[in-house]
This record gives structure tokens, sequence and C-alpha cells, in this order.
């Protein structure tokens, strides 16, 4: 649930001390805790699909290309997703 989500974003916010938290939400699209800004949510762009292997690598992927490539935190996810 989104509290439980906030929560777990606090934690690994201290834990790692980066910039945001990102959780993947499944159908829910993605959650994004950027450190002392508010929480935004990026929907979910449905697609059929036959596989999710590799899903989660492959989100982690786009978005962290889109972030050395100069893109805010917002459209990385949205890229990724």
């Amino acid at each position: 649930d989104e509290e439980s989500a906030r929560r777990a974003a606090e934690v690994l916010q201290e834990a790692v001390q980066g910039k945001a938290i990102c959780i993947t939400l499944s159908a829910g699209g993605v959650a994004i805790y950027p450190k002392g800004e508010p929480a935004q949510r990026v929907a979910a762009s449905a697609k059929e699909v036959f596989d999710v292997t590799g899903a989660g690598d492959t989100f982690l992927a786009v978005m962290a290309l889109a972030r050395f490539a100069g893109s805010d935190f917002g459209r990385s996810v949205e890229l990724g997703n």
C-alpha cells in the first residue's frame, strides 16, 4: 500500500543516501520518492506481454541510461516504464 511504500522509501533513503528512491508497483506504475520533495507517481503503460522475465532489469537499465544522459528522475522513470 501507499504508506508501506513511503516508509520503505524512507528506510532505503537513509541507508543509501541517494537522490531518490523508485519503487516499481507492477500495474500501478512507479512511485518516485525524491529526497526532500513530495512523492511522484508515474502510471504504467499497459502492454500485452507473454513473458515478464527481466521486466525489472529492463526498467532499471533504461531508467539509469536516461539519468546518465541527463534526464530528470520523472522523465527517466517514464522512459524505463
